[in-house]
């Protein structure tokens, strides 16, 4: 009865011969007690990912500041002109920048800045980025802004209606080459330039070009080599900002890809993009807060890239007449086809075909006698100032625009300010070479002026002195906005004494 009854309350029988032993008869040890499990340190955790991602900015950070992976900069202008510019409206001197050309490649590839600075007598300057938008013009002018306040901001047309972004690498060359110190500067204009997948990329070569270390081993080599300014080297003391695209005009194999397959361009945009409008407008309200004019320019292109011009320029007029304050210097019509040949374009089948450096000169000239036309009483006339006879006295293009001075070398002013007839002579010129004599006539413009005159010189030859005539010629790549030039060559050993009273 008690087996039962135990068994009934849950009680099981106890083999005594088996206490303290295992099932297989061996004495049973002590089980230490289970240790209770640890909780993740999470501030630890955190620590050592800040930990890590310190080290790897740090490391970043310094083969950004040692330029170990930025690629090949050979033609990286937007770099050397942003870099001239800082030195010459934030050095010492804080000399003032009076015209800037904005744009895109057509910009910089169009206008000749040294000529339209020499015949103004202001300083001129181009900032543009290559494949830009209007985003990245309304930049560069607020960082114009922050050292010089110009007189005249001239837009390239070409990015207004073509293109709403830009391409990446054009922005963010424009964004490195921006002063480095100015990191809140071009931190607020980021989210306006770039995605926010092209963040860290804009901000880090090394990020950006991290394949060099699979791909381009030599590069980086040549990078620890060549350190900061070696990579890229100033060519000139004062680059204003424009890049020739040499002569290498078009061929006849270029001219019947035009033919044959016909206009690059043949649909003109049914709007000017939403945001080149908005930032136009940005522009143009910022350039009007700080009482600089705003113009047009329209670079020209090989008129079979169009089989839509007229729809593009209506498109763009609509656009400007937004701006009624603004004017349009339009080189692309009506179209020169006497000066504009094939020789002012680049040997390419393309719907944005640049210019020559012939194509260039001219279309500088255009630009320099509209300049001259509508706004030269906005200007400065700095051909006075011997700091800015400095910088510009050493191009061989400056005695045709200026009087010529001592500085320049071989070059001797034998007569100044004479009447001849009805014409006045601004200026008689004598360039000394080892082979001859260029005798250089600047007369004021007239419209009995022909492209090739005859005048009287007094000339010395052997000690012996005499009147002679000389037949002299205008060329074509030199056409100042309010003087003629001439020239002759005569032999060495005739030395030219001046205009003979006619």
């Amino acid at each position: 009865m008690k087996k039962q009854k135990n068994f009934r309350q849950g009680k099981k029988p106890v083999n005594k011969s088996l206490v303290g032993k295992s099932l297989a008869g061996k004495p049973l040890r002590a089980q230490p007690a289970a240790k209770p499990k640890k909780s993740m340190n999470w501030w630890i955790f955190a620590a050592k990912i800040v930990l890590l991602f310190a080290a790897a900015t740090s490391v970043v950070r310094f083969t950004d500041k040692k330029e170990y992976f930025v690629g090949d900069q050979t033609n990286n202008h937007v770099e050397r002109k942003w870099r001239s510019f800082y030195r010459f409206a934030a050095g010492r001197q804080h000399k003032d920048v009076d015209i800037v050309v904005f744009g895109n490649s057509h910009a910089s590839a169009g206008v000749e800045p040294f000529l339209v600075s020499m015949a103004t007598g202001a300083n001129c300057f181009i900032l543009n980025t290559p494949a830009a938008s209007v985003t990245d013009m309304y930049f560069n002018l607020k960082e114009v802004l922050k050292y010089t306040k110009p007189k005249l901001a001239i837009l390239e047309t070409f990015f207004i209606y073509a293109t709403e972004i830009g391409v990446e690498w054009g922005r963010i060359q424009s964004f490195e080459a921006k002063k480095k110190d100015d990191i809140w500067g071009k931190v607020k204009a980021m989210p306006y330039l770039f995605s926010s997948d092209e963040y860290v990329k804009a901000w880090s070569p090394t990020i950006r070009n991290h394949s060099f270390l699979l791909t381009d081993t030599a590069r980086i080599n040549f990078n620890i080599k060549h350190v900061g300014i070696n990579k890229n080297p100033d060519r000139m003391k004062l680059d204003l900002g424009r890049f020739s695209h040499g002569n290498n005009f078009l061929t006849e194999k270029s001219l019947h890809l035009y033919d044959s397959l016909g206009p690059p361009v043949n649909r003109a945009p049914a709007k000017i993009p939403t945001l080149n409008q908005k930032y136009l407008k940005k522009f143009a309200d910022l350039c009007k807060e700080n009482d600089i004019e705003v113009m047009f320019l329209t670079v020209p292109m090989y008129p079979k890239v169009f089989s839509c011009y007229d729809s593009i320029r209506m498109l763009l007029q609509k656009e400007f007449d937004k701006y009624p304050q603004t004017k349009w210097c339009n080189v692309q019509h009506p179209y020169d086809s006497i000066l504009l040949t094939k020789e002012a374009y680049n040997d390419e089948y393309s719907g944005a075909i640049h210019t020559t450096s012939y194509g260039m000169i001219i279309t500088t000239q255009k630009l320099i006698d509209f300049i001259v036309k509508n706004y030269e009483s906005i200007l400065p006339d700095r051909s006075k100032d011997k700091g800015w006879i400095a910088d510009f006295c050493d191009k061989s293009e400056f005695v045709y625009y200026q009087p010529a001075v001592p500085e320049m070398k071989n070059y001797i002013s034998v007569e100044k300010d004479k009447n001849v007839g009805k014409f006045h002579i601004r200026e008689v010129v004598l360039h000394k070479n080892e082979e001859a004599t260029r005798l250089i006539v600047k007369i004021d413009n007239d419209e009995e002026l022909t492209n090739r005159i005859t005048m009287l010189f007094r000339v010395e030859v052997n000690g012996a002195h005499f009147t002679a005539p000389l037949e002299l010629r205008t060329e074509q790549t030199i056409s100042p906005p309010r003087h003629k030039v001439y020239f002759t060559s005569v032999r060495k050993d005739v030395n030219v004494l001046g205009i003979a009273q006619q």
